[in-house]
């Protein structure tokens, strides 16, 4: 599989608004918040040093919402960019809020109708860029997703841009939720991608890294992107913070990948099948089931060498009522939907 590095393409620049003051932001951040951390380090092409996120936090209380991003900006340099901040409050995927930063004002207005809801100012020390808003401001969600891109410019153009998480994959991070947690775990969850080849004889694969899968998004033709196939749990190195490992295998004879949950079926494959490769803890899931997960079901195809897995249990009834191909072989794990 190829996973060379080539950058993101150019997403829509931003319009500036000329837009009138209103409600001040808050200049610290919440005292006590529901908070998640996300990586972005994918590759990006037209980017630099200023406009290079390369991680953004989200916060969330009864009181206020905060949003915190790192770049590679070199300490004492000045920021000759735009940022603008869509915020998805209802799940959907679909901007409910937009903030957009000029200078050192923030302003923000809801999408749809166009009504602006709170104007102020952020922070912005070293490579650090904050702000922190009444959640009255953005309607006083329970969960908020976020969406954040960066556009640098020279003298009227635009040279460089940055958006967190991938444009191309989804639209939006996993949320933020405040209050106690309805999920089947307190830590944040993490995006699976899952692609198809049909170069492979069936394989699919099924990646956490947004770079994994914006490289091969943008760079290999043998894999067709079928969209976010579930959530899980990201792991802490080999260890999980919330249900066990997820191992992966490749086998280069097979030209696909194999998960598996189970450690004895983990161990004989190390053990004694040369046909494949230990690739580490791809992420952590659930043996059981539990109050917001649903099940993963695995299939063996003897006729493509491959192993499918899909949390759909549509997909799940289809294949086994109408496909000879693939033999269904259980439930492998439980993940989040």
């Amino acid at each position: 599989m190829t996973t060379s590095t080539r950058g993101r393409r150019a997403r829509a620049a931003l319009t500036a608004l000329a837009l009138a003051a209103g409600l001040g932001l808050v200049a610290a951040a919440p005292a006590s918040a529901a908070s998640a951390t996300f990586a972005d380090g994918v590759g990006e092409w037209r980017t630099d040093a200023s406009s290079d996120i390369q991680a953004y936090r989200l916060s969330l209380d009864a009181t206020s919402f905060a949003l915190t991003f790192w770049t590679r900006e070199p300490a004492g340099t000045t920021w000759p960019y735009n940022v603008d901040v869509d915020l998805d409050t209802n799940g959907d995927d679909v901007a409910d809020f937009e903030g957009f930063k000029f200078g050192d004002e923030w302003i923000f207005h809801r999408a749809d109708p166009w009504v602006q809801t709170c104007s102020g100012t952020g922070s912005h020390v070293g490579n650090q860029i904050s702000l922190t808003v009444p959640t009255g401001c953005i309607g006083s969600p329970t969960q908020v997703s976020a969406s954040i891109t960066v556009v640098q410019t020279y003298g009227g153009f635009d040279k460089a841009f940055d958006s967190a998480p991938s444009s191309f994959l989804r639209a939006f991070s996993s949320p933020v939720t405040a209050g106690p947690g309805t999920g089947p775990t307190t830590s944040p969850p993490v995006t699976v991608f899952r692609f198809w080849s049909p170069t492979f004889d069936n394989a699919h694969f099924f990646t956490t890294s947004e770079t994994e899968a914006e490289n091969i998004y943008l760079d290999d033709r043998s894999w067709q992107y079928e969209g976010v196939a579930f959530s899980a749990v990201a792991p802490d190195g080999a260890a999980c913070p919330d249900g066990r490992p997820v191992h992966r295998f490749y086998s280069p004879v097979f030209q696909s990948h194999f998960y598996t949950q189970d450690e004895g079926e983990k161990s004989r494959i190390i053990a004694g099948d040369r046909n494949w490769s230990y690739e580490g803890v791809a992420y952590c899931s659930f043996p059981d089931q539990r109050a917001g997960t649903v099940p993963l079901h695995r299939f063996w195809s003897p006729l493509f060498g491959k192993h499918f897995f899909t949390a759909s249990q549509a997909e799940t009834d289809h294949i086994r009522a109408g496909d000879r191909n693939w033999t269904y072989e259980g439930v492998a794990y439980h993940v989040i939907p």
